[in-house]
Parts: structure tokens; C-alpha cells; sequence
């Protein structure tokens, strides 16, 4: 099957910044994954977080939500104690993002109308689990 939906990611220190852009299929998300690992890898063993900039992202069907629901329940397990979800509307696309992080268990998961305010409140974050 191709894969539908691509993205882009990197690390900012402790921060891993992800964009879905496009409507993804179960292929599109196995891809995802592939490349999630790679680049997560220095960051275990230590708190660190997610932003999730989803301007660009547009579908996803219930086995790909299913699918990007344990992985972040897999993030929670392995030091990823925040996640900041920059998704300016609401609607259906909220609804999507909520299935997904449904009952994961960040210390705290919070939506946001741009990046800049999302990467930030995020760094925040991760200095007071450092001051801890």
C-alpha cells in the first residue's frame, strides 16, 4: 500500500518537533514511526517533550489514530513527560488530536495557537522537572 501523509522532524535539545502535514493512511504512519525512532534515540533516558505542529496535518482513520495513540503512550514510558499541540481551530481536527492522546499519560498536554508560544511553555517545562 502507499503511504499517504508525510512530514517533518527534528530535535531541538530536548524537544522533538514534529509536522504531519496531509491525510494519513496506515503506511504513512509506519513511516512515521520509522523515522520517530531514529530521532528520538539521544533523547531517552532523560525528560524531554514534544511539539506537535499540526497546521498541515488534515486526516487520519481510526486505525492510524489508533496507531499514533500507543506510540505516544509508548513517548509517556520513555521520558516524555510534556506535549504542546499547536492546532489554531477547533472542530474536527481537534477531535482527532484528542482520540489520539487519549489516557496518555503526560504530566501535562496542552494545545496552542502558535509555535513559538508551544516551544516555550514547553522549555519551561522541562527547566522545572530540572530544578526538581
Amino acid at each position: 500500500m502507499q503511504a499517504h501523509g508525510h512530514f517533518n522532524m527534528y530535535r531541538e535539545g530536548r524537544l522533538l518537533i514534529c509536522q504531519p502535514m496531509g491525510a494519513f493512511n496506515l503506511s504513512g504512519a509506519m513511516a512515521y514511526e520509522q523515522q520517530f525512532k531514529e530521532v528520538v534515540a539521544p533523547l531517552l533516558g532523560a525528560p524531554w517533550g514534544i511539539v506537535e505542529l499540526t497546521e498541515e496535518f488534515e486526516a487520519a482513520g481510526p486505525d492510524v489514530i489508533e496507531r499514533f495513540n500507543r506510540q505516544f503512550h509508548w513517548c509517556a514510558a520513555n521520558g516524555c513527560d510534556f506535549m504542546a499541540v499547536v492546532m489554531p481551530e477547533q472542530g474536527f481536527r481537534r477531535y482527532m488530536a484528542n482520540q489520539m492522546l487519549a489516557d496518555v499519560p503526560f504530566i501535562e498536554c496542552r494545545y496552542f495557537d502558535d509555535a513559538a508560544s508551544a516551544i516555550a511553555w514547553l522549555q519551561s517545562a522541562l527547566s522545572k522537572c530540572d530544578a526538581r
